[in-house]
């Protein structure tokens, strides 16, 4: 990581399609954390040792239907459990270390800016392979048959079921890698039943892409930008690895989106008050509408995730 920051900050450059930070009342704010101080948890997913966890943003703060953006970590030698995923499609982006990306029972290399989507009906998990420590980023949103499901529910006035009753590890065989045995947690057996565009593929114009179902697992070294809207059903539509040069400045933020963007590596400087200057390790939320304004201090890396707000909504 680079520390050699300029001994003064250089003054962003606003520009008539740059506006200020908004200061009007608005449903859903900013919000800013980062990966200091993290939880440390025993047995995660079932398995056994330690991982660090931090949430770097709830449901709560998000109109999109997420679960949470999260931070996390695992030692050397260490294990994030197997566990299918039966609600939510999750993406996992390795931000440090070599290790294992576990998918269905099969063991897959990854390393800092492979990115791994699962969906409905998927097994995953991470094995740390290499001696290293991993750090990854988490995001976990609700698939849209699970909305549906939910909706309906609320509708029925009743906790209907949320997927039809399927044993997915039965109709997938799977078996789960020796690295975990005994640790499959399936967090319930259901799976949601193939829709279109659920059949394998391969993401257009991907190289190398691993693709099972609606579980992909690229590299943004490769692809910097991947379009995730032919891979989730959910809110989560677009990933990017965004490399700034010193000095170089660039506006996030769209008028039907809320976006997250997880500071990798650099310190950069912001037009929002109160969020100046951001570090390694930071990362913002901003809602639909909300535009920010980045300058870099120092040769910076960050990723900006794009998350669809429903529509009908302010």
């Amino acid at each position: 990581m680079n520390t050699n920051a300029p001994t003064s900050p250089m003054p962003l450059t606003p520009t008539s399609t740059v506006p200020a930070a908004r200061t009007a009342p608005r449903a859903f704010c900013i919000t800013s954390s980062t990966t200091e101080r993290p939880a440390r948890i025993q047995g995660v997913h079932g398995t056994v040792g330690w991982s660090g966890w931090k949430a770097l943003a709830a449901r709560r703060h998000l109109q999109a239907p997420i679960e949470a953006v999260e931070w996390a970590t695992i030692p050397a030698g260490g294990i994030s459990g197997e566990h299918l995923h039966s609600r939510t499609e999750e993406i996992y982006l390795i931000l440090r270390g070599h290790g294992d990306f576990l998918l269905d029972g099969t063991a897959h290399p990854v390393h800092p800016g492979s990115l791994a989507f699962t969906g409905l009906g998927h097994v995953h998990g991470l094995v740390s392979t290499r001696g290293e420590r991993i750090e990854w980023l988490v995001i976990e949103t609700l698939a849209a048959i699970t909305q549906e499901r939910y909706r309906r529910s609320t509708d029925e006035g009743s906790s209907a079921e949320l997927l039809p009753q399927t044993s997915a590890l039965a109709e997938r065989g799977h078996q789960s890698h020796p690295a975990t045995t005994g640790t499959t947690n399936t967090h319930g057996t259901t799976r949601a039943p193939r829709t279109a565009g659920s059949t394998p593929h391969q993401l257009p114009g991907s190289t190398g892409g691993i693709a099972v179902g609606h579980a992909v697992i690229v590299d943004l070294n490769d692809q910097p930008v991947i379009d995730a809207s032919d891979i989730f059903t959910g809110p989560l539509r677009r990933v990017e690895r965004c490399v700034l040069a010193a000095g170089e400045q660039r506006c996030f933020g769209q008028d039907d989106a809320e976006t997250v963007i997880f500071i990798d590596d650099g310190t950069l400087q912001t037009n929002i008050a109160g969020e100046e200057h951001l570090r390694t390790g930071s990362c913002l939320t901003l809602p639909a509408g909300e535009k920010l304004l980045v300058g870099a201090q120092q040769h910076s890396r960050l990723y900006v995730i794009t998350l669809v707000v429903p529509s009908g909504q302010p």
